[in-house]
């Protein structure tokens, strides 16, 4: 086929031309909705652009020259490119364009860019990466690709001594990204609600300055541990707890406004200078809770206490010492008043629970494993009733709560109209999508969500405030997308495709859509299902947070969308269930995904009036509302009459 066509030209002027121009539109569009730190240097703005700018030209030339193609999802080049730059950095197209925007954006000083576009662009490139590229890469290339590390990736899981390369690449994939986040915490600014988390007593206690050097020595030791962890495994586990660490706590600062102010001292001498130039590089007091200082060193002191290396016995000096050093930076963190004592403890959690990912995951796998195989029901006369139907009204329960709460009582009429709405809209959208003889009652989420929509709009028309009613529900839609994921497994709908052991869960209950309709009974799936979950959490976490903030009502609306889309297209690119159509190659859930990000970045552009305060959640009349619906979304999910082959009688064989 010749490298010309007129599709291809159309697909790169896409990208190339399109996609800058609506995203400095989308950016203005943006402009004002919050009040975000302005940075401004046109040198460094202008340097970084044009370093993304030349990476990204570089591996657009390598894959046209070595790949004997295009750099494009839709032609994709014939041969897999694992040299020159690509042996440097897997994507450097994206990894360029995304220091491109980011560049801009520092040049042009747009707060809005670079705190709002960027992420996005990165996000969106990390979305196609793992929803669509990856697997279709390892689909095509077999063995090649999946084997296939570049320089900046995780060493391998050996007892071999690491190299020097795959040391200097521990910085460049786990300390620079740690950097970044943390850095991007600072420099959001304090929080206009922060909350103060020292204890009164210890407002007072004096700042030991001997214990300086203590408290110092963490950047040090952190940056010289990749040359002393002995062995590639724990150089590995390491890497892995750091960049798990730094997601889960980077949500953390961002969605819980405490903050540790620190405590006065005398600045004189070396020691009280030393400790001053440190809290000028840490100010504001935010990202603070839990203390990243103790749980860096205690991943480094668990990661030095390896006791061997390349098969040789080491000194259990090195264990003692290590965790010597992390207990003395933890207390210093308190000593030196740079950290409260909650920020301590916090980190001492945060490091029993992240410290074994790998090992947490496969648990949680193993988990959802017996929950895909619970399917059970009751049965009475023609009536069946389900138990994952429960999952479907505790969704409902906790969305209509959490909504009357964000909304307040004077929305709840119209959120119950958009609750409805909703349930009707999946229905009837899933009847359209995937009705068969064998599922006659199916539920699609994408027509929830057009139920949703139509609902707001029934809402505004009866004068209820439908704006307000589309925020409230879609800051509560990643709860309620969470809980009722849970009905998912136990049910077997929306699972994965077959997937190596190691990573995946298996399904051999007769009555699980695994089994009957997918007929992959016994053999490892990706849990879709539970990457829903994770996904949804982290949303609902930072929507939750930007209604505290009083966003803009589009804005929150908006940014479910955009951002539930980006989850839910990485999601499809691991579901394996027949019935889904395919449009051009990809599962149309895949372009109605996309569909989902363009519509929530419109949303977010619009902007509207300011979330309000929360109310209580104590109203009776919330609370009967929330015990209702949950009982309508118990019985739609979990009730049928398996005997009837009238349409909407059955949900499963």
């Amino acid at each position: 086929m010749p490298i010309f066509s007129w599709g291809r030209l159309a697909y790169g002027l896409a990208f190339t031309v399109a996609l800058p121009v609506v995203l400095v539109i989308w950016q203005r569009a943006l402009d004002g909705q919050f009040i975000l730190p302005v940075y401004r240097s046109l040198p460094g703005g202008v340097t970084l652009a044009a370093a993304g700018a030349l990476i990204w030209a570089a591996g657009i030339v390598q894959l046209i020259r070595r790949g004997e193609g295009l750099p494009m999802n839709a032609f994709p080049p014939a041969r897999f490119v694992n040299s020159g730059l690509y042996a440097l950095v897997g994507h450097p197209i994206y990894v360029g364009w995304v220091l491109a925007c980011a560049g801009v954006s520092w040049a042009a000083g747009s707060a809005t860019g670079l705190w709002l576009v960027t992420p996005v662009v990165a996000l969106g490139c990390a979305a196609l990466v793992f929803g669509l590229e990856r697997p279709d890469v390892r689909r095509r290339f077999g063995d090649v690709a999946i084997h296939f590390k570049p320089w900046l990736s995780l060493p391998v899981d050996d007892e071999a001594r690491p190299m020097p390369r795959e040391r200097f690449a521990f910085w460049f994939t786990v300390l620079v990204p740690w950097l970044v986040a943390y850095e991007a915490v600072k420099a959001l600014g304090m929080p206009f609600d922060a909350i103060d988390i020292r204890f009164e007593a210890e407002k007072a206690w004096p700042v030991w300055l001997w214990t300086v050097p203590i408290y110092a020595s963490t950047y040090l030791v952190v940056t010289a541990a990749a040359f002393l962890v002995p062995t590639r495994a724990a150089l590995r586990r390491l890497a892995v707890q750091g960049l798990v660490a730094t997601a889960a706590i980077t949500l953390v600062y961002l969605a819980v406004p405490i903050v540790a102010p620190f405590r006065p001292f005398d600045a004189t001498g070396l020691l009280g200078t030393l400790l001053g130039l440190d809290q000028r590089l840490a100010s504001p007091p935010v990202a603070a809770f839990p203390a990243f200082h103790a749980v860096w060193a205690a991943f480094v002191a668990e990661a030095l206490a390896t006791r061997t290396t390349a098969g040789q016995a080491r000194s259990p000096a090195w264990g003692l010492v290590a965790w010597t050093w992390a207990a003395a930076v933890a207390v210093s963190c308190v000593t030196t008043g740079m950290h409260a004592v909650a920020d301590v403890l916090a980190a001492a959690g945060a490091y029993l629970l992240l410290r074994r990912p790998l090992i947490t995951w496969r648990r949680i796998l193993d988990a959802s494993e017996r929950l895909a195989n619970s399917w059970h029901a009751w049965r009475w006369g023609p009536v069946r009733v389900m138990g994952h139907g429960a999952y479907a009204g505790a969704a409902a329960v906790v969305g209509v709560a959490g909504m009357g709460v964000l909304a307040g009582p004077a929305a709840l009429p119209g959120v119950l109209i958009m609750v409805g709405t909703a349930l009707v809209g999946a229905g009837l959208w899933a009847q359209w999508v995937e009705g068969s003889s064998s599922l006659q009652r199916p539920f699609g989420y994408f027509g929830s969500v057009i139920g949703a929509v139509a609902g707001a709009l029934l809402a505004l028309w009866m004068g209820y405030p439908g704006a307000l009613g589309l925020a409230a529900m879609a800051a509560m839609a990643p709860w309620i997308q969470a809980i009722g994921r849970l009905r998912c497994l136990a049910q077997g709908c929306c699972h994965g495709h077959v997937v190596d052991p190691r990573f995946g869960i298996r399904v051999w209950n007769a009555h699980s859509r695994v089994v009957a309709l997918s007929h992959l009974s016994g053999q490892s799936i990706h849990a879709t299902p539970v990457y829903s979950i994770v996904g949804n959490v982290i949303i609902g976490v930072l929507l939750w947070r930007l209604w505290q903030l009083h966003a803009p009502l589009g804005f929150i609306a908006g940014a479910y969308l955009l951002l539930a889309g980006l989850t839910r297209f990485v999601e499809e690119g691991y579901r394996g269930e027949p019935q889904t159509k395919q449009w051009l190659g990809l599962p149309m859930y895949q372009y109605l995904s996309l569909g989902s990000v363009l519509a929530g970045a419109v949303l977010m552009a619009m902007g509207g009036q300011a979330a309000p305060a929360m109310s209580t959640v104590a109203d009776p009349v919330l609370v009967s509302a929330a015990a209702v619906s949950g009982l309508i979304y118990w019985f739609a999910m979990g009730v049928d009459f398996p005997d009837s082959r009238r349409r909407f009688a059955r949900l499963s064989g």
